[in-house]
């Protein structure tokens, strides 16, 4: 398995968002940011597949742990993921925070646990994070 995942928005419940190619906002909003766990070993963009990438499911009690990545070494927020819907282990989110000092674009770098079993992925430039509301 090749872990990454994809950002969703406008993510009202496990039938209704849609995907995007990263998730903006300004810094020092307060956002939540959905994500989808996918395995990008399957489903290939060059088999036509759009988006690329089938939908992993984790194992029941699974974790994950998140860290967004600045284009600045020095600055890094590393905290859980919560999945988002119990009927879904595919789809977890996670928390900026007013007091989150991040900006520009960021990777997300995850580390997917399922009992024993560690699996780490990353998705670069999920984040466009906006320093300036005038912008």
């Amino acid at each position: 398995m090749l872990l990454s995942a994809r950002i969703l928005k406008d993510c009202a419940n496990v039938n209704s968002f849609e995907y995007a190619d990263s998730a903006q906002f300004t810094k020092g909003d307060v956002v939540d940011v959905f994500f989808q766990l996918i395995d990008a070993s399957l489903d290939l963009s060059s088999e036509n597949f759009i988006p690329p990438g089938r939908r992993y499911m984790p194992a029941v009690g699974a974790t994950v742990l998140v860290t967004v990545e600045s284009i600045d070494d020095a600055i890094k927020i590393v905290r859980p993921a919560v999945q988002a819907f119990v009927n879904d282990g595919s789809i977890w989110k996670i928390s900026f925070f007013a007091s989150d000092n991040i900006q520009g674009t960021a990777n997300l770098r995850l580390v997917l646990t399922e009992g024993t079993k560690v699996t780490k992925g990353l998705l670069k430039n999920a984040f466009r994070i906006i320093s300036d509301r005038n912008c």
